[in-house]
């Protein structure tokens, strides 16, 4: 057996962290594995070299590499094997790949709504499955003589403004929207954006007008209102922890004119690579994840933290919640007070912390690596093909 994954140029490095702790699980597992990275300028021969021997899939992450092409026809239709699009966004951010016509394509989401938002789409045609993050399996000692950061957060933090203009930028009938967005974050800022879309189409005419009949403005619309609740929700979840003393090193890009830049318990490292990162959670006694569009999912950061000896301190949603029972210091947003006691109690107290550290090595360890995450893939593939060998 042998299957081929893409590498590419992902904002994050982490997503090609991904595809090479696959290809370690796939290669213990003796299937052969090529990577080959679309981040490079690719020649006909270098394609040629890499599909010399039959391939059994290709795995890509967020879809790079669809629209590679054989004689003016899909290379994986040329080949015929099938094209593993394993989604870790919205599908709404990758819509043009998603319906990049293959007729051998699996999509693997993240989040159960995100396979029922592609699957209420008839023009992708497609197999979709809901198979869960993952972390790396790694054997490690945590030493707590390291763990001198009290609190990080990595990622992306704008201004409550630059979301605000955002919206109004894409189209000036969107400002009507803005109300019944920051209702959603008063409420509740765990969301299906499916929903978000439909209650769009029912309540405001002039927006239903423009996305009618056209997925990619409706994608684009839906795009600019989750960063919009992304944004504000994750800026209440920093404020109020900051506000509470709480002291948090975060780690990625931040709007020069945020105020967080002069709250004197923000402190800014600056952007730096996942592999640093790592490094980081190692240090780190918890770990902020506010969680994006996923009402029933995981985003990466809850797991890898916790592989790294990190607690989480995380909004929850209906997956968290049933395969979780302790482990993370959940947050029931917008009550982000009700939780900051327990956030300063996994901080200074070592001997609890630690029982929540044991805990989530062990969760993760058996359930919630990649190991576990290629067997269900496997598992779909073959499902696929039996489907596909009794419709040719």
């Amino acid at each position: 057996m042998k299957v081929v994954i893409f590498l590419g140029g992902f904002q994050y490095g982490v997503v090609n962290d991904f595809a090479y702790s696959i290809g370690e699980v796939l290669m213990q597992n003796g299937i052969k594995v090529k990577f080959l990275d679309l981040n490079k300028t690719l020649t006909s021969q270098d394609i040629q070299a890499t599909f010399n021997e039959s391939v059994d899939f290709v795995l890509s992450f967020n879809g790079i590499g669809c629209d590679l092409r054989v004689d003016n026809q899909s290379l994986y239709d040329y080949l015929n094997i099938p094209f593993v699009i394993w989604l870790v966004d919205h599908p709404i951010y990758l819509m043009s790949r998603i319906l990049e016509p293959i007729k051998k394509k699996v999509i693997v989401c993240i989040d159960d709504t995100h396979v029922e938002y592609i699957e209420s789409k008839p023009e992708i045609k497609a197999i979709t499955t809901f198979i869960p993050h993952a972390a790396p399996y790694k054997i490690l000692n945590f030493t707590e003589e390291n763990r001198n950061l009290n609190t990080v957060f990595a990622g992306y933090i704008t201004t409550d403004e630059d979301v605000l203009n955002d919206i109004k930028k894409l189209h000036p009938s969107l400002s009507e929207i803005i109300p019944y967005l920051n209702q959603i974050v008063k409420q509740n800022g765990n969301y299906d954006l499916k929903e978000l879309i439909l209650d769009l189409n029912l309540l405001y005419p002039k927006v239903k007008e423009l996305m009618i009949n056209n997925i990619f403005i409706e994608c684009s619309i839906a795009a600019v209102c989750d960063k919009y609740i992304r944004g504000i929700k994750r800026n209440k979840f920093i404020y109020t922890l900051l506000e509470e003393n709480i002291c948090i090193d975060f780690f990625g890009n931040i709007s020069e004119n945020h105020p967080f830049k002069t709250h004197t318990k923000f402190k800014d490292h600056g952007v730096i690579s996942f592999d640093e990162l790592e490094e980081i959670f190692l240090k780190a006694k918890t770990v902020i994840n506010v969680m994006p569009n996923f009402p029933n999912g995981g985003h990466e950061r809850l797991f890898s933290s916790m592989i790294y000896g990190a607690i989480p301190i995380t909004d929850s949603n209906i997956y968290t919640k049933k395969v979780f029972e302790k482990g993370l210091v959940t947050i029931d947003y917008p009550n982000i007070l009700e939780a900051i006691p327990n956030i300063k109690k996994v901080i200074s107290d070592d001997t609890y912390r630690r029982e929540l550290q044991k805990y989530n090595y062990e969760i993760v360890q058996q359930y919630h690596t990649w190991i576990n995450r290629i067997n269900e893939l496997l598992y779909v593939l073959k499902e696929a093909n039996g489907y596909w060998l009794s419709n040719s």
